[in-house]
This record gives C-alpha cells, structure tokens and sequence, in this order.
C-alpha cells in the first residue's frame, strides 16, 4: 500500500544526561522528546504536520510509521485476543509518571 502523504526526515536534535533524546523536522518544525525502552516515553512539544509520515535513526535503529495492511485473516487467536482486551495499557505507560 502506498502512502499519499508527504515523508518527513527526523533528525536527532540533542542528546540528554537523562538519556531522552530531541528529535526535530527541519520540514514541519515537529519536535519530541523520546526515552527508549526499558522507560518508553515520547512527549510531542511541536506537533507539526499531523498528516505527514515521520521516519528517522541513528546508528542501525531507525524510527518511523508502520505500514497498514488491510487482511481479512485472523492474526491472533481468540484466546490471545482476549487476554489482551483484559489488560489495562493505559496504566504501563502512566508507570512512568
């Protein structure tokens, strides 16, 4: 499937002593603070152009979009599907906090 919307280069701005990163669209102006996992949090600062698709690395890992497949096959099982509509996300990522 390909994507009709612009692709915009991140680069990385800044590096903190925390471990975050800034990461800036020259494009757009769409900037972020990303703290990679095992601590995953991205805070937006610019939101820049919404409906732009953002891609961008450093070193071998790259950051970007993924791309959406339409399939009318059953990818988890309903065992699995369940398990997961019973966990609260929500409350991993406010860990955080």
């Amino acid at each position: 499937m390909m994507s009709e919307y612009e692709r915009h280069e991140m680069i990385l701005a800044d590096g903190h002593d925390t471990g975050a990163e800034e990461w800036y669209c020259p494009d757009c102006g769409r900037r972020f603070v990303m703290t990679w996992p095992p601590n995953y949090r991205k805070v937006v600062l610019e939101q820049g152009d919404p409906n732009a698709v953002h891609s961008g690395g450093k070193g071998e890992m790259q950051i970007g979009s993924a791309d959406v497949i339409e399939t009318e096959d059953r990818i988890l099982s309903d065992e699995l599907r369940a398990a997961l509509d019973e966990l609260d996300l929500d409350s991993l990522f406010d860990a955080a906090d």
